[in-house]
Parts: C-alpha cells; sequence; structure tokens
C-alpha cells in the first residue's frame, strides 16, 4: 500500500476535464504500458468530451477513503481483461472492479488476449464482456463506440442544465462534511432541495470538485460565494487528519460567513470550540 496522492486524468487535447463525464481505466499493473495508451486514445476518439481517470500503478496500491471516495464519483469503469487480471491478486480486481459492483457504476471489459470471454463469464458472472485485440486497433468493436455514445449522449446537455439551474438560485450553502460521512451528506441534501422555501437555495458540495485535483482553491471560492456555511456534524468531525476543522470551518469565519450546524450523532457538546448552535 501507498500514500493516495490523488488521480490523474487523460483528455482530448489536455483539456480541462472539469464538468465532462468521468470514465475510470484499471487494469493489471502488468498490463498497463500496452493497454492504457491504446484503449484511452480509442475512447477519446469516439467520446472526445470526456476525461478518463487513473491511478498509475507504479506508484504502487492506493489505500484509504479518499480514493474510495473518488472511485464512487465515476460514472463509467474500463478495464481491460488479461491473463493477470484473471489469475493474480490486483487492486483493478479485488478493489476497483469490486468498487465498480457494489456501487452499480456502469463498467466495459475489454478482452485483449484470446479464449478469455469464458473465464471471465466463470469467474465473475455473466457480464458482457467486449473483445478487442490490440494488435488489431483498427478492428475496435463498434460496439464499444456505440456504448459510450449511448451512456453518455446527454452529458453535454445535462451540464447545460446544471448551469441553468445554478444561475437560477436565490442563494446558496455551502456543505461541509467528512469524506466518511458522504452518504448522509447526499440525504440531507436531498431534504434541503426538496424543502420549501430552501427549493430555490442551490448547496455547493465537494461532487464539483475533481477527483485528485488542487482543491483548495475551488472550496474557498465556494465559501466565498455561499450565503451560508453547513456544517453537518457526526462523530467523525473531530477526527484528525481534518480538512474541515483546519481549512473549511476557519475560511468561513474569516469571510464571516453564517455557520449553522447539523447535528448528527454528535451532542453539542463535543463540537469544537465556537460551533456552540445545532439543529
Amino acid at each position: 500500500m501507498t500514500e493516495y496522492k490523488g488521480l490523474r486524468y487523460k483528455t482530448r487535447g489536455n483539456a480541462d476535464p472539469k464538468g465532462r463525464p468521468k470514465v475510470y481505466f484499471c487494469c493489471h499493473p502488468a498490463d498497463f504500458d500496452r493497454c492504457f495508451p491504446v484503449i484511452t486514445e480509442t475512447i477519446l476518439k469516439e467520446k472526445s468530451d470526456v476525461a478518463i481517470w487513473y491511478h498509475d500503478p507504479k506508484e504502487g496500491i492506493p489505500e484509504g477513503d479518499d480514493f474510495l471516495t473518488d472511485l464512487k464519483q465515476m460514472e463509467l469503469f474500463v478495464f481491460p481483461v488479461s491473463c493477470h487480471f484473471l489469475d493474480e491478486a490486483s487492486a483493478a480486481r479485488d478493489v476497483e472492479f469490486q468498487m465498480a459492483l457494489q456501487q452499480h457504476i456502469p463498467f466495459i471489459p475489454l478482452v485483449i488476449e484470446d479464449g478469455l470471454e469464458k473465464l471471465f463469464d466463470q469467474q465473475f458472472g455473466h457480464f458482457h464482456a467486449l473483445s478487442f485485440p490490440l494488435a488489431e486497433e483498427a478492428k475496435v468493436p463498434a460496439a464499444l463506440g456505440r456504448q459510450l455514445q449511448e451512456m453518455f449522449a446527454d452529458s453535454l446537455q445535462r451540464e447545460a442544465d446544471s448551469a441553468k439551474i445554478t444561475a437560477s438560485f436565490d442563494a446558496r450553502l455551502f456543505l461541509s462534511y467528512r469524506k466518511k460521512d458522504r452518504a448522509l451528506a447526499e440525504k440531507l441534501i436531498r431534504v434541503l432541495r426538496s424543502a420549501y422555501p430552501l427549493d430555490h437555495v442551490g448547496v455547493w458540495f465537494d461532487e464539483y470538485i475533481i477527483p485528485g485535483e488542487d482543491y483548495s482553491k475551488d472550496i474557498d471560492d465556494a465559501i466565498r460565494d455561499s450565503a451560508i456555511f453547513l456544517l453537518l456534524a457526526t462523530e467523525h468531525l473531530n477526527e484528525i487528519p481534518n480538512y474541515v476543522l483546519d481549512k473549511e470551518i476557519p475560511a468561513a469565519k474569516g469571510l464571516r460567513k453564517p455557520v449553522c450546524t447539523v447535528l448528527a450523532g454528535l451532542d453539542r457538546t463535543e463540537l469544537p470550540e465556537g460551533l456552540t448552535s445545532g439543529w
């Protein structure tokens, strides 16, 4: 295992990945050098507006909640199926692929060696895999292009609609929470968005941050643009290391933003100094 330093990305023409559909590439480390250039270039030819995220296996096996949280943000997993992938333990097979299954994230297995379709089916279940002969790039299956187009056909429209909705908000809340509380934070967001008169209030949270990027400026800007700083306080709030307590709350106080606390399993007496109110 190694310290997780964030994901890398590849886009057409090194474009900014913000707002682009998120595709995650993963493979057995022994397959990376021969698979990554061909497969990612093919994907970007078929669907040029996506961002392909990946972890370089030369940096070791990542660990920690931040890595798993970044994986959960992906909209599609793509992974080459080889003898290495089927027969040997790897993060791609035992962590990343399993994450896609558990989170019900769509995935495309690409069989890069002859005769492995049946073995893949026997080992992992009845998942449709596409043949992808690396030595014959010209024969890349048309099904891959169709699947990518169908999955992301509405991506640009979704971004345009999101921008319009954000512009229509009367005000914005900045939601601060620990990454371990992501599921609870998403539940709180749904409640806020359905409650009058908060249905005209936008909620900013770290879904708008690109995995692996230097996010401090984005967070500072979001706090500055928000009318209220909303803190989700659970039993994880006081754990260290702690970006929420060390950076986000001081930034909000420095900008004189009202700080409202939502208590969720944490007693008022356990709140950090200066955070005495709670819902």
